[in-house]
C-alpha cells in the first residue's frame, strides 16, 4: 500500500499514523514511508519532540547543538533534513561514560542532533507499523508501557493459574 506523504498539519500526521496502525494490523504492507517521515510536518513533530528530551542540547561528534538547528530559517532547516535523507549516512556517535551506582561505568553513543532527527522522523512512522504487530503483552521498550505493567500483568496471570 503506498503511503502519501502529502499533509499540512499535525493533525493530518496524526491521521495518517492512525491508518498506518490500522492497516498494518490488518497485514498490509507499505512503501512511500520516506515521503511521510521526510514530510515538513513530521520534520517539525521530531524537533518538538528532540528538543523536549533532557539531552536535546548535548552535541554529537560535529559539536552541533540543538539551538544551532532552532535559529535556522525554517525552510532551510526543512531542506537540510529532507537532504540528509538522501542517501542517509549517519555520523559516528560520539562516546561519552556515565557512572553507575556500583562504581561502574556505562558507555552511552551521542548521535548528532540531525541524526536525532532523521532518527526519530522514522521512529514517528515506523513506530504504528510495528505496534500493530507486537504481541499485546510484550513490554520492553515500548511506548505507554513499562516494568510495573509487565509485573502486574505476572501478578494476574500467577493468580488465575495458581
Amino acid at each position: 500500500m503506498h503511503l502519501n506523504g502529502r499533509f499540512s498539519s499535525e493533525r493530518e500526521l496524526r491521521e495518517k499514523l492512525d491508518f498506518i496502525y490500522e492497516k498494518s494490523k490488518s497485514g498490509s504492507s507499505f512503501y512511500g514511508i520516506l515521503e511521510v517521515a521526510s514530510n515538513e510536518v513530521t520534520i517539525i513533530t521530531a524537533i518538538h519532540a528532540i528538543k523536549s528530551n533532557s539531552g536535546a542540547n548535548t552535541a554529537g561528534v560535529d559539536r552541533r547543538k540543538m539551538d544551532r538547528y532552532l535559529q535556522m530559517d525554517r525552510s532551510k532547516l526543512i531542506s537540510l533534513v529532507q537532504g540528509a535523507f538522501q542517501n542517509y549516512q549517519p555520523k559516528p556517535a560520539r562516546r561519552v561514560y556515565i557512572q553507575k551506582s556500583n562504581g561502574k561505568q556505562r558507555p552511552l553513543g551521542i548521535p548528532t542532533v540531525l541524526d536525532r532527527i532523521v532518527q526519530e522522523c522514522m521512529r514517528i512512522v515506523l513506530e504504528p507499523i510495528l505496534e500493530a504487530q507486537f504481541f499485546d503483552h510484550s513490554y520492553g521498550f515500548r511506548p505507554m508501557r513499562d516494568t510495573a505493567m509487565a509485573l502486574e500483568r505476572i501478578k494476574r496471570l500467577s493468580h488465575t493459574t495458581g
